[in-house]
């Protein structure tokens, strides 16, 4: 993995704390990203909230959206 992507993982991460984050396997490939869609701990039975994005920037902004729908109920 190279610098820049450590970074970009890093500061999603540091951004929002609730997901976790899978670079693309390859080159034009899909960023990733997943957290529970609600308050409680993952498990088997917690619905998940999954994202996909061609960019780091464009994952990191649908992430704030969707944090910000969950806490307002939408």
């Amino acid at each position: 993995m190279d610098a820049g992507t450590l970074a970009a993982i890093t500061t999603l991460y540091r951004d929002h704390p609730r997901w976790a984050v899978w670079p693309p396997l390859s080159v034009g490939g899909q960023w990733t990203a997943v957290r529970p869609a609600g308050s409680r701990p993952p498990g088997p039975e917690t619905p998940m909230l999954w994202i996909h994005a061609a960019t780091v920037t464009e994952l990191g902004e649908r992430m704030r959206n969707a944090d910000a729908a969950l806490e307002f109920g939408g």
